[in-house]
């Protein structure tokens, strides 16, 4: 079962260090989550990032960018885990899907967060964020590619729209 806070390893994005951390679940379907890119560099928290705590005694913690998520249905997450696409890493504390959550929200301009301008605009960070940008496209585009392998596998009738929703 997916959960909120689960992270995984995917082939996309894992030579580059990035994860991809179980959002939020959405509100008309269920079934469908939004999953962000997660990574370890944490000298770059811009104004859409949120520090995020592992569940994980080591009080390791990870950096989600939250400017860059991609919807994805269940039944693709779960193909992926089920044939070795990607793994379990670990899983966030409620406090980071709160944040992360909140972050959202302010980017569809409903709430306020801190601008951090010094690091939105430092071109490392620009470059890290071109890149996670890049992986999230892959992702979504390997989504696609899974759900109508999946479709065609189980004789499910349903165009790819039904998992790939934009805010």
């Amino acid at each position: 079962m997916i959960e909120l806070g689960q992270i995984f390893t995917h082939k996309i994005g894992s030579s580059e260090g990035i994860q991809w951390v179980v959002g939020l679940k959405n509100a008309e379907n269920p079934d469908i989550f939004y999953i962000l890119p997660i990574d370890e560099i944490d000298m770059f928290i811009g104004t859409w990032d949120v520090r995020t705590p592992l569940v994980d005694p080591n009080n390791y913690s990870l950096v989600t960018r939250c400017s860059h998520g991609v919807w994805i249905g269940e039944l693709v997450l779960k193909y992926w885990l089920e044939t070795d696409r990607a793994r379990l890493f670990g899983k966030i504390i409620q406090s980071s899907l709160d944040d992360i959550k909140t972050r959202i929200h302010a980017l569809l301009g409903q709430g306020n967060v801190e601008v951090k301008e010094e690091i939105d605009y430092d071109p490392d960070y620009q470059e890290h964020l071109d890149l996670c940008a890049a992986m999230a496209n892959r992702i979504e585009h390997s989504a696609v590619d899974a759900y109508q392998f999946i479709a065609f596998e189980r004789g499910i009738d349903c165009p790819v729209e039904w998992f790939r929703f934009k805010w």
